[in-house]
């Protein structure tokens, strides 16, 4: 595949049969997607910094803009599949009366939905509001759903509550489409008081939650600070301890039930003192929270002073001790419960597995910082030491280092600095610094983006399927792979006037989207009788996703004009991308129906199936990509 352009670069892809989050490969060859490029022509110095990468491929972060030379600040974007078409969150004009908006960008969900706030002055004023932005729908604002009954005792606010909701700070978005975080309410004595909450998509609305367990065991605040796709909430309560003083203690909150679990005593963790006495413990919390119910949380010893960190089985209602020394950086954790942690103040990070207790340092340059781990146990930083010309993002896997600026081919004068994200396909998000700005980058192993699709790995002869039927009979392409829900699949054969897709073997497709602005976009389906291919009397319309009435396990798209004058040459030119009924492996074939046309080269085409699961990806990768 090839592509050139000044501000984006694509690395060839090498063939893979099966890809699944377990078969990433840190040293895999990588496509790169460049986000941000439009916005260079716009200002000096611009900046783009990804935050968060789904399953899907989709990235979204915050970019400095311009307008006419004046900086307006971070803007929040959210890319398509494959960091395809970067654009803005939330337009100046969301927030009227405001100007110089900030969006920051907290959460992305696999659903495709962003958690952001956007500040905007207003009289001079800072005043900010969290919302949820959806492809179909845009922002949708959370504090206004979450202001009025937030369930304190009595009355609106409770009997002994006048006062308005001072801030409603939201941090957490899980694939239910639910969020998390906290209001703040101030009482007719000033005295704020802070309730944990959760803001629905499907209602709307915000639900304050409880913050008394069973036992009646409470206190009178609370946080949620991490949320799963489960259902369960965590983060703290706040009780009090006598003379005025507040302690916080770990929570769980079932979503579903209302129920809440306050974690028991931390100080059974630590090992007796040297004189056999009990080391007391307080201020703990729950930073992270995965699928499997495992929860990362943080207290203070309180003869050491030192805060340590533990893994809380809610299944199994079991703690472990998380050997972290050493102060200063962040942690995190992955869904098989392993931890990556940092010391800030050595430079270095490591690795710990909670299946089996051990520690594996992470090394390759002077000084490391760890980022982020997925599901495989890849973990992904930055690496530094000999200048900053030298810093380098980096990719760890099984504590081996690989400096990804050596698995990706860049123009002169590029260099990736910073690495930000990465998901369970092994797909990194970062920071690319070149001669005209930082800009972002998604890297991409083998067949997880249109910037590095999967080859094919058999051609098919001449009448393979019923390609003669529709009119054609031209010999397609064979692929075989292991699809994932929610995850799409990119691979890589040609195209003509018309194409049959045919499953050989696994689950049947349920939903097509074809691209747009091919010839005029409009596509006819043929649907299989059992003996011939019919007209379904259908126009599939480019760049809308069209769901079959029931799976099938083959079809006929035709109607793309010889006029388009698909280049054989140009591996950019067709992009689909198809749902499936179920997971597993799939075989699919491709067969070009094609025509003769005298002044026209003969069709034939390089293009991409995306194949996901519950989740269609359409991309075009041509300089038109990257406009807004």
């Amino acid at each position: 595949m090839r592509f050139t352009s000044p501000l984006f670069s694509t690395v060839a892809a090498a063939a893979v049969l099966a890809l699944t989050p377990a078969a990433a490969s840190a040293v895999s060859t990588y496509g790169l997607q460049v986000l941000g490029a439009q916005l260079a022509g716009t200002g000096p110095a611009v900046t783009v910094y990804p935050s968060f990468v789904n399953q899907a491929g989709m990235v979204v972060g915050q970019a400095t803009v311009y307008s006419q030379g004046i900086n307006l600040g971070l803007q929040g974007f959210v890319t398509d599949v494959g960091g395809l078409n970067l654009r803005q969150l939330v337009p100046a004009e969301w927030a009227p009366g405001g100007a110089y908006p900030f969006t920051m960008v907290a959460g992305l969900n696999n659903a495709g939905q962003v958690l952001a706030t956007t500040t905007v002055s207003m009289n001079g004023l800072p005043v900010s509001s969290s919302f949820v932005w959806t492809a179909g729908g845009g922002p949708v604002a959370l504090q206004a759903t979450a202001m009025p009954n937030i369930g304190m005792p009595g009355g609106e606010f409770g009997g002994a509550v006048s006062g308005q909701i001072a801030l409603a700070s939201y941090q957490a978005l899980n694939d239910r489409g639910q969020v998390a975080g906290s209001l703040m309410a101030t009482t007719q004595f000033g005295a704020p008081s802070v309730l944990p909450v959760v803001w629905s998509g499907s209602t709307g609305q915000a639900t304050t939650l409880g913050l008394q367990d069973a036992l009646g065991q409470g206190g009178s605040s609370g946080a949620v600070i991490t949320l799963n796709n489960t259902g369960l909430a965590a983060g703290l309560v706040l009780q009090p301890s006598g003379f005025g003083q507040q302690v916080e203690r770990p929570a769980i909150w079932n979503l579903d039930s209302g129920a809440l679990r306050l974690l028991p005593d931390l100080a059974s963790l630590l090992p007796p003192t040297p004189f056999g006495g009990v080391h007391a413990a307080y201020n703990g919390r729950l930073l992270a929270l995965n699928d499997a119910g495992q929860s990362l949380g943080v207290f203070t010893d309180a003869q050491s002073q030192q805060q340590r960190f533990f893994l809380w089985d809610n299944a199994a209602s079991q703690f472990s001790l998380v050997p972290i020394t050493g102060n200063g950086g962040a942690v995190f954790m992955n869904a098989q419960g392993s931890v990556v942690f940092n010391d800030g103040n050595a430079g270095t990070a490591a690795v710990w597995s909670a299946a089996d207790s051990s520690v594996t340092s992470l090394g390759g340059r002077t000084q490391v910082q760890a980022v982020a781990i997925n599901a495989g146990g890849q973990v992904v930083g930055n690496g530094f030491g000999g200048g900053i010309a030298n810093n380098s993002a980096m990719v760890w896997e099984a504590g081996t280092a690989t400096d990804l600026n050596s698995v990706v081919t860049l123009p002169a004068g590029w260099r990736l600095t910073q690495a930000t994200a990465i998901n369970d396909r092994g797909q990194i998000t970062g920071i690319v610094k070149t001669p005209g700005g930082d800009l972002g980058f998604l890297l991409s192993p083998t067949g997880t983006a249109p910037s590095a699709p999967l080859l094919p790995v058999v051609e098919l002869p001449i009448g393979t399927g019923a390609g003669a039927a529709a009119g054609g009979g031209d010999a397609g392409f064979g692929f075989v792979a292991t699809v994932e829900p929610e995850q799409p699949l990119f691979i890589d054969p040609y195209v003509a006037v018309g194409y049959e897709y045919l499953v050989l073997s696994g689950p049947s497709m349920s939903a097509v989207l074809l691209p747009a602005g091919i010839g005029d976009g409009l596509y006819s389906l043929h649907t299989w009788d059992g003996s011939a291919y019919q007209d379904a009397g259908v126009s599939l319309v480019g760049g809308t996703t069209y769901r079959f009435d029931t799976p099938m396990t083959r079809f006929v798209i035709r109607g793309i004009e010889t006029s388009a004058m698909l280049d054989p040459a140009d591996g950019n030119a067709f992009v689909t991308g198809l749902s499936f009924s179920g997971g597993g492996q799939v075989n699919v074939a491709q067969l070009p129906i094609s025509e003769f046309t005298a002044a026209v080269p003969e069709p034939g085409q390089a293009w991409l199936l995306a194949l996901g699961l519950g989740l269609l990806s359409l991309a075009r990768r041509r300089a038109s990509w990257l406009s807004a």
